[in-house]
């Protein structure tokens, strides 16, 4: 006995139903990516560290990549480390370098950028190195990658430790103490309060340079040995000095009032040699070795590159502190630096790339090692870089004023020349910007005769107007060729280690 037409049918409807939702069940695909990767059975760690509220918000978001490293390759990270879990920051800062936005999925010969800003490249070999276990889009949300390797920052907000700092770094510390000797030196030879000259000697000026011969480039050494070794001599050994006065102009140059121990003393052109032979070892030394460093790693590596940046291990953001102050570049990074949380300015974004370069050396990933090289030496070099605008800002506040005294005219001289050395250590070094870039810089600022050496910084206080302008044009110049925010421009007019007390 056959069924009436309409019961089969119905039927047949009600398996098929059943049909589909059995499939429906057994093939359940996520509808969000964090559902997405709490369904990772390798790989729990992460997902936990995206139950974390920070985290939740980042992951939560659509369209973008999500590479996410194996419960096996943080583990080997937290083996290397020593450590059992990793801070709330340290885990943002990783979660950070594992996620790329606006953008749906990352195939085989394409290149993006993390949020923090780590360039990844998908290639035959992973990820950065990391082997692709997974890449699955999840609906129309974005794409989970799974790697067997976590990916280092550049920026690790870890703690940093060495017992063995003063050992392993013996070398380079020791050359920055011959720098801070060559300074303490120059400084000496100021006038005294009342005036008198000290004086000096060519052989006096020779040994104080000789120990930075060999690690300093060759170049800016040879300006040194051409023009201003004696340029120093000559005004060290001259009498009363001033910009626009005849009667005081003597053909070498002199002391130029300034009261109590801010006497300086400058070359018949108005420039402060002395600063202009030791602001240039900042880049012909110091950033020198950096990038010799960073050339031949090995364990000692981190400690020789926090010396030749003039910190210690503690990073205590001041030269002020009491217990491991800073000195050298260090110094003047944590005076740009407004401490702000985060990792938002140039002296904290130092510190953290130190650790971060740690962590790649004691895992041995040379893709890594590559980019943080890359990322300490552009930070040191726009540090320096932003000391050249805070000392261009104090020029112009002293021959801005309506009527400017000698002790103002002298500031303007003193502060320009530190500008002028900071810039001529740059000569013919490997930089971010090359030597035609800074030139945009430099066709702001007073350029020195080929034959003399001299800069002619004289102009600075007989011709202020002018000088407030090209001032300006030069931060211009800088602002666009390093990138810095018009916030970071003004914020860079500042000593915040003064502002702050620190």
């Amino acid at each position: 006995m056959s069924l009436p037409k309409y019961l089969t049918q119905v039927l047949l409807l009600l398996v098929a139903l059943s049909i589909a939702g059995c499939s429906s069940s057994s093939n359940d695909e996520p509808t969000s990516l964090i559902e997405a990767i709490n369904e990772l059975d390798q790989a729990q760690v992460f997902a936990s560290w995206a139950a974390k509220p920070e985290i939740s918000a980042i992951l939560s978001k659509n369209n973008q990549v999500i590479i996410v490293p194996t419960d096996e390759a943080i583990q080997t990270l937290l083996t290397a480390l020593n450590a059992s879990d990793l801070s709330d920051e340290a885990i943002l800062d990783l979660v950070q370098t594992h996620v790329s936005a606006d953008i749906l999925t990352l195939t085989v010969g394409q290149t993006t950028t993390s949020l923090n800003g780590v360039e990844l490249t998908y290639n035959s070999d992973g990820v950065n190195g990391g082997a692709v276990l997974v890449n699955k889009t999840v609906a129309s949300e974005g794409s989970i990658m799974v790697i067997n390797k976590v990916l280092i920052p550049n920026k690790l907000r870890l703690p940093y430790s060495s017992p063995n700092f003063e050992q392993n770094a013996a070398a380079e510390i020791a050359i920055g103490s011959d720098l801070l000797s060559l300074a303490s030196y120059f400084s000496g030879l100021r006038p005294t309060s009342t005036g008198e000259m000290r004086g000096t000697t060519l052989s006096g000026v020779e040994a104080v340079l000789a120990p930075l011969r060999e690690v300093s480039s060759a170049s800016f050494l040879d300006l040194v040995d051409t023009y201003y070794k004696s340029q120093l001599v000559d005004a060290a050994n001259g009498g009363d000095f001033h910009p626009d006065s005849s009667a005081t102009f003597n053909g070498s140059g002199g002391g130029f009032t300034r009261t109590g121990s801010k006497r300086y003393f400058y070359y018949k052109d108005g420039t402060e040699t002395q600063q202009i032979i030791e602001k240039g070892f900042y880049m012909a030394t110091m950033y020198n070795q950096l990038n010799v460093a960073l050339s031949n790693i090995s364990a000692s590596t981190a400690d020789k590159v926090i010396a030749l940046i003039g910190a210690t291990p503690a990073f205590a953001n001041s030269a002020s502190a009491s217990v491991s102050p800073d000195r050298l570049g260090s110094n003047y990074f944590a005076r740009r630096d407004k401490n702000e949380p985060g990792i938002n300015g140039i002296y904290r974004a130092l510190q953290y790339n130190v650790s971060a370069l740690n962590v790649a050396i004691i895992m041995n990933d040379t893709e890594a090692l590559a980019r943080l090289k890359t990322e300490i030496l552009l930070n040191y070099e726009r540090g320096i870089i932003a000391t050249i605008a805070n000392y261009l800002h104090s020029t112009t506040a002293s021959i801005s004023k309506t009527a400017p005294t000698d002790d103002d005219l002298s500031a303007a001289m003193h502060a320009y020349s530190e500008a002028l050395g900071f810039m001529l250590g740059f000569v013919d070094l490997p930089t971010f910007a090359d030597q035609a870039e800074l030139g945009t810089i430099w066709n702001q600022m007073l350029q020195p005769n080929n034959e003399t050496g001299e800069f002619n910084v004289s102009l600075i206080a007989t011709d202020r107007f002018e000088s407030a302008q090209t001032n300006n044009r030069a931060l211009d110049a800088i602002q666009a060729l390093y990138g810095f925010s018009n916030q970071e421009m003004q914020d860079f007019s500042f000593n915040w280690v003064v502002e702050q007390g620190r």
